[in-house]
């Protein structure tokens, strides 16, 4: 459904029905309603997921309006959907700041994966993302597809203004936030992700376990990744040699350098081939 009234927002397990609004509009208020209520002597955890900017795109006349430069105007129905969402962001901080929250609240602002390709498929006539200058968009596997904007305010463990380069992915949450908050998960729980507290300081992560990435269905070639300090390498499922790239000197993934590299190769082709060889088989597609 478009963002604008959308029709099939659930709350508590139950249909809302049709609402009036743009959707991010609606999701904010939601949650600054949620805050409003809540246990004020409990720590609380707040998720707040926007579905913008995926298609069908809208945005609010106001927003489209800043941008009349964009043509066609499908590019600006795009940034305006952009700018509402961050639009909305703010008015979620500033209701912490009017709780009294910020001083004692981490705030972690990221995406899922790039940007969309423009007319990918039907419906997509909106999507004017831009992955810069990194190789790749969303179902890649290179940079484009997979490096995302990650912003953290978390006063008295993040700096305000410093920029990180250590990469840290959505599986690192969970045991972030965990050790942050003193408690442990259940004994036997097998966790995909890192304790990142140290890139929020602005240091490095230790890790036990490489990055990796599989995705069968992946466009633009590799099907799976891995990545190990400044190198990644991919590799695909059909016998065609694989690539490698020094990230710290080639973010952009331009020159591939796995014929200079054969030991490294070999070492993260093993290391990747035992990580696939862990997961469970996916269901099986019916």
């Amino acid at each position: 459904p478009s963002h604008k009234d959308p029709v099939n927002f659930i709350r508590n397990g139950r249909p809302v029905g049709p609402m009036q609004g743009n959707s991010s509009t609606l999701i904010v208020s939601e949650a600054i309603e949620w805050l409003g209520k809540r246990d004020r002597d409990r720590p609380f955890f707040l998720y707040v997921p926007f579905h913008a900017p995926h298609e069908p795109i809208a945005a609010d006349d106001e927003f489209v309006a800043r941008y009349p430069q964009a043509q066609p105007r499908n590019r600006a129905i795009y940034y305006g959907n952009v700018t509402q969402m961050d639009h909305e962001v703010g008015r979620l901080l500033t209701e912490l700041d009017r709780q009294g929250l910020t001083d004692s609240t981490a705030v972690i602002f990221t995406s899922d994966n790039g940007p969309e390709t423009l007319n990918r498929y039907r419906g997509a006539r909106r999507s004017y993302g831009s992955p810069g200058e990194l190789r790749g968009m969303k179902l890649h596997l290179y940079e484009g597809g997979t490096r995302v904007p990650g912003i953290v305010r978390w006063p008295g463990v993040t700096r305000a203004g410093t920029v990180s380069a250590e990469p840290v992915s959505g599986v690192d949450l969970l045991p972030t936030l965990a050790k942050a908050a003193g408690v442990r998960p259940p004994e036997g729980w097998r966790l995909d992700g890192t304790n990142a507290l140290a890139a929020f300081r602005g240091g490095k992560v230790k890790r036990e376990t490489p990055l990796f990435w599989i995705y069968q269905r992946a466009l633009g070639g590799p099907k799976a990744a891995i990545q190990q300090g400044d190198w990644k390498l991919l590799t695909y499922p059909d016998g065609r040699p694989p690539e490698l790239y020094n990230l710290s000197e080639d973010h952009r993934e331009t020159r591939e350098v796995a014929s200079a590299h054969p030991g490294r190769v070999r070492s993260l082709s093993r290391r990747l081939d035992a990580l696939l060889a862990d997961l469970p088989e996916p269901p099986s597609r019916r």
